[in-house]
């Protein structure tokens, strides 16, 4: 598992980054946690064919901790998620998601 660093919330960046990390022919499962951006990234992921999972950051497990970093918490919630800990939510297709 390695910190790839932050990646912008860009459809061709993350194409770009799912040809990068596909090169090695193994299955690519992606994780995030819900936010206000929607779920265009989820859409994306899934069309090209890999596994994503958006989790409730409330249904996260945390310990106290008093530094919080972009990188211990993508490191986490990687853990996490290989461990299977982390229920997805449901995610709405586009027009159920433009209704709200």
């Amino acid at each position: 598992m390695d910190y790839l660093g932050e990646i912008a919330n860009d459809a061709d960046t993350i194409s770009k980054l799912c040809d990068r990390l596909g090169r090695s022919g193994k299955p690519l499962a992606f994780c995030y946690e819900a936010g206000p951006c929607g779920y265009g990234v989820h859409r994306q992921l899934t069309r090209l064919g890999h596994r994503c999972d958006v989790v409730a950051p409330s249904l996260i497990p945390r310990k106290p901790d008093r530094v919080k970093t972009n990188r211990r918490d993508a490191t986490m919630l990687t853990r996490l998620n290989r461990a299977g800990e982390l229920p997805p939510v449901l995610v709405p297709d586009a027009d159920h998601e433009a209704l709200r």
